[in-house]
């Protein structure tokens, strides 16, 4: 007999381990860009850096780690966003931005 409780959070853990995988069904040519976040100490920080980073023009998707300290920008196809553009974000958020990082995705990654 299935336990429904259990299924119930088993159902709920995998959607979001889904929402928090969005490279794995990112398409060809988009870029991700990595920044470093220093100043987070609670899930309320998080949101207010992940507002700032999404209102930014060409970015599709952001995630936020509280734990790493990183915002990961997810760009629309042939967008681009400035380092300068990043780390005002942050900035204007109340934190302070760290180094960045960027990586193009490719197919099935």
């Amino acid at each position: 007999m299935i336990n429904k409780k259990a299924a119930f959070w088993t159902a709920v853990l995998t959607v979001f381990l889904l929402q928090g995988m969005p490279s794995v069904f990112a398409q060809d040519g988009k870029e991700i860009i990595s920044v470093k976040v220093k100043g987070m100490f609670c899930p309320f920080c998080t949101y207010g850096v992940e507002k700032k980073l999404k209102r930014l023009k060409g970015v599709a998707r952001v995630k936020v780690s509280l734990k790493q300290g990183v915002a990961k920008l997810y760009l629309k196809p042939g967008a681009t966003v400035s380092d300068a553009t990043i780390n005002q974000a942050v900035d204007d958020a109340g934190f302070t931005p760290g180094p960045i990082t960027r990586s193009a995705t490719k197919g099935g990654e």
